[in-house]
């Protein structure tokens, strides 16, 4: 369970992004607490991806102060990634090669043995039959749909027990089992403590669980 004295385990003050003379984030501001689920909605090309990779250390901001578990992206980008489970709207995942050599090479990178990841419990599930892959192991990533790869994706975003997880558009090719398998794995996490930031074009009444929403629009949160 995540326990600490932070205030906010999120912090984004006036967060700026431009891509040319486009404005995709305008001194947007945002906290988010322990345990605190925040869905994030937003049309197509509002920010939404930006703001993850931002918020991920994959790139950079071009004004603003981000803090992830009380740490600067800024002063330690690296601290910060291994702070946050990022799971892409397509996840980062090797097409050739199977769901086996996936988590093991993402385990590697966490200093993790794939015993591990095989025996890793998430409340008092194992994590690989939760989301339903514990069969699909020997499988090849460029064969799976696209929920499968989003589940595997979900895996390798769990495997190192960040404290702060990040969705983009994640109910995206999953089927009813599959988003109930991870609305499950959201009520898990935020009861762990874990803060949870999504990002999606989903039926908010889909999340039958309690949040703070709020919409992207012209580079601001509107509550």
């Amino acid at each position: 369970m995540v326990t600490n004295d932070l205030k906010y385990m999120i912090s984004l003050n006036g967060l700026s992004k431009s891509y040319g003379k486009n404005n995709v984030l305008n001194e947007l501001d945002l906290k988010v607490v322990e345990g605190e689920l925040v869905i994030i909605s937003g049309s197509n090309g509002s920010g939404k991806t930006t703001l993850h990779l931002i918020m991920s250390s994959l790139i950079s901001a071009d004004r603003g102060d981000i803090e992830i578990s009380g740490v600067s992206a800024r002063d330690n980008p690296e601290q910060v990634r291994s702070n946050v489970g990022y799971v892409a709207h397509d996840p980062f995942l090797y097409p050739s090669l199977t769901v086996r050599e996936n988590l093991n090479f993402f385990s590697k990178i966490h200093n993790l043995s794939f015993g591990h990841i095989l025996n890793l419990t998430y409340g008092d599930n194992n994590l690989l039959e939760l989301l339903g892959i514990s069969d699909k192991l020997d499988a090849t990533v460029n064969i799976l749909s696209h929920g499968y790869k989003k589940r595997v994706g979900i895996a390798c975003s769990l495997m190192h027990n960040p404290s702060v997880l990040l969705f983009d558009e994640p109910e995206t090719g999953l089927d009813l089992e599959g988003f109930k398998s991870f609305v499950e794995i959201l009520n898990l996490s935020t009861q762990m403590g874990k803060s949870v930031l999504i990002t999606t074009h989903a039926d908010l009444a889909k999340f039958k669980m309690g949040y703070t929403h709020y919409h992207l629009e012209r580079g601001q949160l509107i509550p």
